[in-house]
């Protein structure tokens, strides 16, 4: 493992974005959520979906006696992140898990913090299902931007990003929904349960606009330089091909390097490359439809 992947980035304008993006965007979010969702009545999917049915479950259909006093979908939404956490300790390292413990703590005191209203700050639920949808999505992109996640299924999104490159976070997000969501279908108010599902829809596709993990960048590297494509391929680590030119004005020889990235990777790419030539002259093109083996990664 790289030291990249063991300590917390050590530029500071980085790292002060990070910090804000996971502040404003666990706020919007539980904003979005208590102030927008919760005030209609929709259900959440999800891990914390998951959590209200097993709460159900033990309290209602079970009779389980269990105190009221106990806030017991907390308990369960804990109990089914811990272990998300050890694999993404494994897998993604120190930084993204602790920043995701620090990500999930901050959204637990927004939840607490923000009040539900009385009254729906709209009355059309369509209205309310693209509103909250749009904001609440808004908000987790950022925090994906930070390398780290809002727990739940947002760590199995980026984790199965890694390994299988089609997969986005929103996608894995609508995967478990349509689960959590056809079980409420057999259990609560059915149109209702159509709205939360629109709802959580609109949510997903919008985290995957606002996650840089989806935004392909191409860059093209001209150096003098040899051994930035290899310091690419060990410590990005990404494809990289190169062929040598001839500068049209100096005659000397100069090496091309075209290599593909994720936005968030630009900064850590930016670093390699100077490290070995300060001089070098690089061209990122951002929004390209890559086709073939790219590997969706959050560190």
């Amino acid at each position: 493992m790289t030291k990249w992947h063991t300590e917390l980035d050590p530029n500071s304008r980085t790292t002060a974005m990070e910090v804000f993006y996971i502040l404003v965007g666990n706020f919007i979010s539980a904003a979005a959520i208590n102030y927008i969702v919760y005030s209609h009545g929709f259900y959440m999917g999800g891990f914390a979906g998951i959590s209200m049915l097993l709460n159900l479950l033990f309290r209602s259909v079970l009779s389980m006696p269990i105190p009221s006093s106990i806030n017991l979908v907390g308990v369960l939404y804990f109990i089914l992140n811990a272990p998300l956490f050890i694999w993404a300790l494994r897998i993604m390292g120190i930084p993204f898990t602790l920043k995701t413990l620090i990500s999930v703590g901050l959204q637990s005191v927004f939840l607490a913090m923000v009040p539900v209203p009385h009254t729906p700050p709209f009355t059309d639920p369509l209205t309310t299902c693209i509103v909250g949808g749009i904001l609440g999505g808004f908000g987790n992109g950022l925090v994906l931007r930070a390398r780290c996640s809002c727990g739940g299924q947002d760590i199995i999104g980026v984790l199965m990003s890694r390994t299988h490159p089609n997969f986005t976070v929103g996608k894995i997000s609508i995967i478990i929904n349509i689960g959590v969501f056809s079980t409420c279908f057999l259990i609560f108010n059915a149109q209702m349960v159509v709205y939360s599902f629109i709802f959580v829809t609109i949510y997903s596709l919008t985290v995957d606009k606002i996650h840089t993990q989806n935004i392909k960048t191409t860059v093209m590297i001209f150096t003098k330089k040899e051994g930035i494509a290899k310091a690419i391929m060990s410590e990005l680590p990404r494809g990289v091909t190169d062929w040598v030119g001839e500068g049209a004005y100096t005659n000397e020889k100069t090496y091309i390097l075209v290599t593909v990235v994720s936005k968030y990777e630009m900064n850590r790419l930016r670093e390699i490359v100077n490290k070995i030539d300060p001089n070098v002259f690089m061209i990122a093109t951002e929004g390209n439809q890559i086709y073939g083996n790219f590997q969706k990664r959050l560190s």
